[in-house]
């Protein structure tokens, strides 16, 4: 489960972070957000769930802890075939744009398989700036190891961090995806 708004009501409702983004098995996560799914009645968070649920798989029931299992399983077991391989569901609803949330470093190796497919669809990245601020959060070492080997710049201090991230031309041509 990767949706940004889910990950925030879910801090909001007090998960820990292992169940959000963390090293717990994506199962494991699906439950967490199923207890939160009813606290969210009200925003638009719950109704897209339940249609997400509803539109894809033909799923009714409201998400809940009682019922998580069963829904996952059903769900696992529908993604399993080739009706519901990602290509298929987006072929289904005709998408024809997709934009992904992406952070400044990554490699976008995604975006580059389709735009150098047969596929009608066009993916393309919106950049997320947060991460290149969020400076006491500990996967920022790991952003500094990306943005280094992607631009070449010795990061040492302020100055040089601020060199790497406005040298848009070697920070973003992993980005560039022509057909």
């Amino acid at each position: 489960m990767g949706d940004l708004y889910k990950h925030r009501a879910m801090r909001i409702y007090g998960v820990p972070e292992r169940l959000i983004t963390g090293d717990a098995d994506d199962f494991d996560k699906f439950k967490a957000w199923a207890r939160c799914l009813k606290k969210t009645l009200g925003n638009p968070l719950f109704h897209w769930s339940c249609m997400e649920l509803q539109t894809i798989f033909g799923i009714e029931e409201i998400l809940d802890e009682n019922n998580s299992t069963e829904i996952w399983e059903k769900a696992t077991a529908m993604l399993a075939t080739k009706e519901y391989a990602a290509q298929a569901i987006l072929q289904k609803f005709k998408v024809e744009l997709l934009c992904t949330s992406d952070d400044l470093a990554d490699l976008l190796e995604n975006h580059r398989a389709i735009a150098e497919s047969e596929s009608t669809m066009q993916l393309l990245p919106s950049l997320r700036g947060d991460s290149i601020i969020a400076f006491g959060q500990g996967t920022f070492g790991n952003l500094l190891e990306k943005i280094k080997k992607q631009t070449d710049v010795e990061i040492s201090d302020l100055d040089s961090y601020k060199k790497a991230i406005y040298k848009p031309d070697q920070l973003l041509k992993a980005h560039r995806m022509e057909k």
